[in-house]
């Protein structure tokens, strides 16, 4: 195990899968906080806060995995997201990174049950609407890769706390982000240009290195054509 520490930022790489955990170490703490109830709260896409360039589409009561209000919605031109906000919240935010070139709305800090340990949680499309192997969808639209490689990761964040402040009329006591692969390398990125979105980063695997990547593919793919 390798510890790089740099000013307030730890970043630790296990073996041969880089696992890395970016924050303070106040910031790796869990605050003492009471758990806030949405009793009050309404599910309604009416009663939900607007924002500027936002179009919220859905705001539905579900109930499972743990009860909680689905919002859903688009930002700017095209990037899809969704928020989960539990009925027994927790007081803290966590973010989910997805897989591959996105396409869907994927949140992985759903496969460790953050909705039933009362985390508020959101996840986006990255941009785009796609096979998450494809990347057909970025030939000549610039605003699809800025918002790939990490803009809309930055806006959900931005916009779930928003409206996570607006539904439960609390403050948020922590917000953390977590992912693996390209998971991983959003994690990376929030950090470097965003370090105010998260308190917390934890980037497995973290894919960011497209340059080597694309090379790699080439390279096992070659080599599957060998032995064909």
């Amino acid at each position: 195990m390798i510890h790089v520490n740099s000013l307030a930022n730890s970043v630790i790489l296990c073996g041969a899968f880089p696992l890395a955990i970016v924050g303070t170490t106040a910031s790796l703490a869990s605050p003492a906080t009471d758990k806030a109830s949405a009793s009050t709260a309404v599910c309604n896409l009416n009663a939900m806060r607007s924002l500027p360039d936002v179009r919220l589409t859905e705001a539905t009561k579900v109930a499972n995995p743990a009860s909680h209000c689905k919002v859903s919605g688009v930002l700017g031109t095209e990037t899809q997201f969704e928020l989960l906000l539990p009925d027994d919240w927790n007081g803290k935010f966590v973010m989910g990174g997805g897989g591959g070139f996105g396409g869907t709305v994927q949140n992985s800090a759903q496969m460790f049950g953050a909705l039933q340990k009362g985390y508020a949680t959101a996840g986006t499309d990255t941009g785009h609407a796609g096979h998450p192997l494809s990347a057909e969808w970025a030939h000549n639209n610039l605003e699809r890769l800025v918002s790939f490689g990490h803009q809309a990761v930055h806006r959900t964040a931005v916009t779930a706390k928003a409206l996570i402040v607006d539904y439960y009329g609390e403050e948020i006591g922590r917000s953390y982000f977590t992912g693996c692969s390209r998971g991983g390398g959003q994690g990376f990125m929030a950090a470097q240009r965003y370090p105010d979105d998260f308190d917390a980063i934890v980037a497995g695997s973290p894919a960011f290195d497209w340059t080597g990547v694309a090379a790699l593919a080439l390279r096992c793919t070659r080599t599957r054509r060998i032995w064909r």
